[in-house]
Order: C-alpha cells, then structure tokens, then sequence
C-alpha cells in the first residue's frame, strides 16, 4: 500500500493493519512506477483522489472512505488491445 499526501494517523493504522507494508511517497511517478507492475492501493487525500481518477492509461475504484477525506483507492493499469482500444 502506498500513502500518497495523507493523513498520518491514517496510513499509520494502515500500516499496522497491513504487517508494515506501507510507503510513503510524493509523487505520482512513483505511484505508477509500482502500478505498471500490477494493482496497487492508493491511500490519499481528496485532491489526490482526483488525480488519479483522471490519470491516462489507469482505473481507480474507491475502496473505502475515512474521516478527514481520507480514501484508500485501488489503481489498476488498464490493458491495451492490439487494435488500439483499452479494456479495464
């Protein structure tokens, strides 16, 4: 799991909920760098959310939501056809 601009206290309770496999990062190259590799959890705040509901090439679905905007986001790289069109 990855904790992109959140709270704290929020990817804390993560990380112990998730035996410590929590990092930290600070920018979105990153996060794609470990989403190209398969899906990833995003835990970030409401304007990161945006982000990566917009990001090219990428799906994510919200998987939960905590207080303070917090949201923990699944990020999938969506395939590409060999005829030029995505699938999710």
């Amino acid at each position: 799991m990855l904790a992109w601009h959140a709270w704290r206290t929020a990817w804390m309770a993560g990380y112990f909920y998730n035996d410590g496999r929590v990092r930290d990062v600070s920018s979105l190259a990153e996060i794609t760098a470990v989403a190209a590799k398969g899906p990833t959890l995003v835990l970030c705040g409401p304007a990161e959310l945006r982000v990566l509901r917009h990001l090219p090439g990428y799906a994510a679905s919200v998987v939960a939501a905590g207080p303070r905007e917090q949201t923990l986001v699944r990020l999938v790289r969506r395939s590409v056809s060999l005829q030029g069109g995505t699938h999710s």
